[in-house]
């Protein structure tokens, strides 16, 4: 991976020449002294013991796989029982796959033999291409010298490689081989947290997750694995040392981010999934440019003032309805003037003269006028929703009909104008002979 890197990285002006090393762990220590200036690593490694390393990205998960010839497997495969008294690879001492393989055999209760022959199990400690070569070996070699270097292989192999792996590969072409299993994830962070802190424990299980190696990844034909896998896994890490001048910065992180290397190996966005190691300035302000138009961003500042226009919203609308309510009139308000206007009109019983009957059927005439602005006013306040209820405004309208009547009926006098009528008296015949005396 380094190597294609370095050959992508011409492109933006970069001459990288590749240092080999044991692995990860060793190579974290010659960025974090100074030594060299970039370097691929395996997470996982305690971020405080670097102090001077600084994270350009994160480029993918390392998938932790266990190879164990097909003869030894039995069918519990995730029991590592069976690698008792066998020969296990583990990797380089200071690579990534020497450090967490020893700590999941740890878990699991297994100890490496020591000189004494006291332990579990055999460690080799081959590395990736001595186990390269031995599968080269093998293909080259004749059936019989092909079964020798066979059996010549470890019983049990840890690798810790980006998927596909061209050392699990090789191996599984030249070697019966099975990846098995290794689904305690979960317990194996648990158990690790008694361990922060601890220098006998190189790995911080915080960054170790669970991941998924496909099935027939390997091989199609007698599928390996032969189905999904699960396994540990840590991200794959770019770094740098903390001296890097700007300008070389600059270019690798458009070589990391940009180009052919990142449509094979598309970096995660560290601002949202985080990094282990501090970031370099730049990494920072790019990833801020690099994100479109900050839409997330954008979407949660529009949340957040939407939420607040919302609340500010219906608190206005709350206090305009207390308000309107406290306005409203009640129809029990029309209800009571209707009333004082019809006590008004039988106030005072008809009278017999002319002058005060003129003057009671002024005030009643008033009382009508005043009726009918009455109605007008109900009318209004209605349409502008003063108060509602189409019931309510029937009601206030049939008793303001009623009242009309009642003045219609009080203005009609309760006995007719006195009438005077003459009626003539019938003569006598006494009165025809004399005169009448008053």
């Amino acid at each position: 991976m380094a190597s294609t890197f370095a050959r992508y990285a011409e492109a933006n002006g970069l001459d990288v020449e590749l240092v080999d090393c044991a692995g990860s762990e060793e190579a974290l220590k010659l960025v974090d002294r100074g030594e060299i200036d970039i370097g691929f690593v395996s997470g996982g490694f305690m971020a405080e013991k670097h102090p001077n390393v600084r994270q350009l990205a994160t480029i993918g998960t390392e998938p932790l796989h266990l190879l164990i010839k097909s003869e030894l497997v039995t069918h519990s495969p995730c029991d590592l029982g069976i690698l008792k008294n066998r020969r296990v690879e583990v990797g380089l001492p200071g690579s990534g796959s020497y450090a967490l393989a020893t700590e999941v055999l740890a878990f699991c209760g297994l100890a490496a033999k020591d000189a004494q022959g006291k332990g579990d199990y055999f460690q080799l400690c081959l590395g990736n291409e001595e186990l390269v070569a031995r599968a080269r070996a093998i293909h080259a070699a004749g059936p019989d010298r092909a079964k020798e270097l066979v059996a010549e292989l470890p019983d049990a192999a840890f690798l810790l490689n980006p998927m596909p792996s061209r050392v699990v590969k090789a191996l599984v072409a030249s070697a019966e081989y099975d990846i098995i299993p290794l689904p305690f994830c979960q317990s194996f962070r648990l158990n690790g947290q008694q361990h922060l802190g601890n220098q006998e424990h190189r790995i911080d299980r915080r960054q170790v997750t669970q991941t998924v190696i496909p099935a027939s990844t390997y091989r199609a034909i007698n599928a390996v694995p032969s189905m999904d896998c699960t396994t540990l896994g840590v991200p794959l890490i770019v770094v740098a040392r903390a001296g890097l001048s700007n300008a070389e910065a600059s270019r690798l992180i458009a070589a990391l981010y940009e180009g052919p290397f990142a449509n094979e190996m598309p970096p995660v966005d560290l601002l949202v999934n985080g990094a282990e190691y501090p970031l370099h300035p730049l990494v920072t302000s790019y990833l801020h440019r690099r994100r479109p138009l900050a839409m997330r961003d954008f979407v949660d500042v529009m949340q957040k003032l939407l939420s607040v226009f919302g609340a500010f919203s219906a608190g206005v609308l709350a206090v305009l309805s207390f308000y309107r309510r406290r306005k409203a009139k009640s129809a029990s308000s029309y209800v009571s003037e209707i009333g004082q206007i019809e006590r008004l009109s039988w106030g005072q019983t008809p009278a017999i003269e002319e002058a005060p009957q003129i003057d009671e059927q002024e005030r009643r005439k008033g009382l009508e006028a005043e009726l009918v602005r009455l109605k007008q006013r109900i009318i209004d306040d209605y349409a502008v929703g003063q108060f509602t209820g189409e019931a309510a405004f029937a009601n206030l309208m049939t008793l303001i009909s009623d009242t009309r009547l009642s003045l219609k009926q009080a203005n009609q006098p309760a006995h007719g104008p006195p009438a005077l009528r003459v009626i003539p008296r019938r003569a006598s015949p006494a009165s025809n002979s004399r005169p009448s005396a008053a």
